[in-house]
Formats: structure tokens, sequence, C-alpha cells
């Protein structure tokens, strides 16, 4: 993926006051989107790829990042920062879930030292995720953007989920990042599935998918499959995905916003968290 600049000529940097800020950042890049909250219409978007292989440098990257970039630098009507990693997983609601957020994490990944917890909700489905993300990272936000909402890259994609409930339709969204994808199989207000899996290549993928279907004895004629992430149309994996599903399609633009026409260039489905807003 290359870098991404979109402006709206609408725009004002004197009027961020009014503005939302999305950040999402992560290992292979570092993405943001501005939205103008009384027009309900995203005015700003950019992307700048790279690709490192410990969180440790991240910090450092986005303080690159946002030095370099003056819009980055302003004061905001509210920021959310999304994080993404593999290393999240669903737990009942607190309090009937007895460990710690921090033991919960330790239980399913190795976990680094200097990382902590964070959680969102996710309702009607009767659960929160929990995520592991570095502290200096969310120290390093803070202490830019004081009040801001630090969260995990799939909240936007449960909102989704949520908002898209249909009887008991059963539903398959995957969000595709490099190494990883994250699958979650629900059922209307039902969550029936929810993990991440690392894969090498497409054909990785479908397996994953298939035999997590076959373990919920769902055929996949039945299952409408919603794709998002770091997956391009055409691409091996959504050929895959189309030979073995019925109902394929990409997550594309909130149709509760506007959109300036210069996001024609940005691939919707591959930045839905980040053009997306939870707050």
């Amino acid at each position: 993926m290359h870098e991404l600049i979109c402006t709206d000529e609408t725009f004002d940097p004197n009027f961020t006051i009014e503005y939302k800020l999305s950040i999402q950042v992560g290992l292979d890049g570092f993405s943001f989107s501005i939205l103008d909250d009384i027009r309900k219409k995203f005015v700003v978007f950019q992307h700048f790829p790279y690709n490192f292989k410990r969180q440790s440098f991240l910090a450092r990257k986005a303080n690159e990042v946002i030095q370099k970039n003056g819009i980055l630098q302003k004061t905001y009507k509210n920021v959310t920062i999304l994080y993404v990693t593999p290393q999240c997983t669903i737990a009942p609601k607190l309090p009937r879930f007895t460990n710690s957020p921090d033991e919960l994490m330790k239980l399913n990944y190795n976990i680094a030292a200097n990382n902590e917890t964070g959680a969102f909700n996710v309702d009607p489905f009767g659960g929160t995720i929990f995520f592991s993300y570095p502290g200096k990272l969310k120290a390093f936000f803070l202490s830019i953007y004081p009040d801001c909402i630090f969260t995990h890259q799939l909240e936007p994609v449960f909102n989704q989920i949520i908002k898209k409930i249909e009887g008991k339709v059963v539903q398959a969204y995957i969000t595709i990042n490099n190494k990883y994808f994250n699958l979650i199989v629900t059922k209307g207000n039902r969550l029936l599935f929810f993990n991440s899996f690392n894969y090498q290549n497409g054909q990785d993928i479908i397996y994953f998918i298939i035999t997590a279907l076959k373990t919920l004895q769902l055929k996949p004629d039945d299952v409408h499959v919603h794709l998002n992430g770091q997956v391009a149309e055409h691409s091996d994996v959504h050929q895959l995905l189309k030979k073995h599903f019925r109902k394929v399609n990409f997550i594309g633009f909130n149709t509760d916003y506007h959109y300036s026409y210069t996001f024609e260039s940005v691939p919707k489905h591959q930045f839905f968290s980040v053009i997306n807003p939870i707050g």
C-alpha cells in the first residue's frame, strides 16, 4: 500500500475544535481521518505505510508522523486512537468474569512485559473485548491528546455488526491485516465465534474460516461474508472466498455520513475502521 493524502477544499485548519480526529496505528502503518461533525462529512484522510516487526518502535514512529504534520498538532472536538493487534479476546461482562483482564490476556497470548490491557463492550452480545497494547504508546498519545479514547481496530467493526443485525441471518465478518486476520461470526444478536488467526496465504485463510464454520455446524451457503482490511478486490483471497461462499461483499462507507469526493482513491474497505467514528 502506498501513501495516500486526501483533503477536501472545505477543510479549515482553524476550525478543528468542531472536527473529530480518528487515528489508526499498527505495525504496518499510520492512518488518520478528520470528520466535520457539524456537516457529518469526512474531509481529510491520510495514510503513511511502514513495516515494523516490534511494537516498541510505534510510539517513536507516531511522534515522527505527528511532528511532520501540522494538522495532527491541532485541537479537536474529540480524538480516537485505534490500535491494530491480533492480541484480543472476549469474556463475559464483568462482574461475571472472575479473572482480571491482564490475567485473561496472559492465558491467551505471550504478552510483552510493558503492555497494558484495554477493553470495550460489545452489546447486545453480552461480552467485553479485551486487547493488549504497549503502555508507552497510549502514554504518548495521551501526552498529545489528553482526552483521547484508546481502543481496538475492531470496535468500529463490532459497531457495524450490531447496526446490521438481521433476524437469524448468519454473518461472518473478516478483518484482514498483514500476517493475521480476525473472524467474527454472528447469528442475529448472538455472537457465535470470535478469534484471530495467523496466515501465510489465501488458502490458510479459507482453511481457518471453513474449519470454524464446521465447528459451529454451519454451511458456507448459509453464511453472508463481509470483508474489510488489507485485502484487494479480485485478489486471490477474494476469489477463493467467492468459490466457497455465495454471498461475499466488501464493507464500504458508513451511509450515516458524507465523504469528500477526494476519498474516491481510498480503498474504502481497507480503511473501514478509521473512517467510521465510534464517538
